[in-house]
């Protein structure tokens, strides 16, 4: 499972690069966010789904992880590009409400005042 970071202002987007956020890969996942998340000052965190296909019941509570880091701080979790698989466990576990969601990293970073321009190329890349 590869992960990747980008910093732009107070917001951290998070790419996920696996076809799978599994029992395996969530505890990578929320080992990766919290690196991350201690490194600076970060209120939001964008994380781009686009090649995650399938998400289990420990790849939800990873995700609502990262959403109570940032919540905490009075930020905002953004899901971006979560798979039609992805959306439905969503919805059937009545989560997709408590995420907001945007069709791009671009769009998300507009809505919480960043400038998408700014994006850094990527901090760290982590592969096990």
């Amino acid at each position: 499972m590869k992960f990747e970071y980008h910093k732009v202002g107070k917001t951290v987007v998070f790419r996920v690069q696996n076809m799978l956020l599994d029992a395996h890969g969530a505890d990578k996942f929320k080992r990766e966010m919290l690196i991350v998340l201690n490194e600076g000052e970060f209120t939001n965190i964008v994380i781009d789904l686009e090649t995650v296909k399938m998400v289990d019941s420990s790849g939800l509570g990873a995700l609502l992880f990262a959403r109570r880091q940032v919540v905490q701080k009075d930020g905002e979790c953004y899901l971006i590009n979560p798979a039609p698989k992805v959306l439905n466990l969503l919805k059937i576990s009545k989560l997709k409400d408590a995420f907001e969601s945007s069709d791009s990293v671009d769009k998300a970073l507009e809505e919480l005042g960043e400038n998408p321009e700014e994006l850094s190329e990527p901090e760290e890349q982590s592969e096990s």
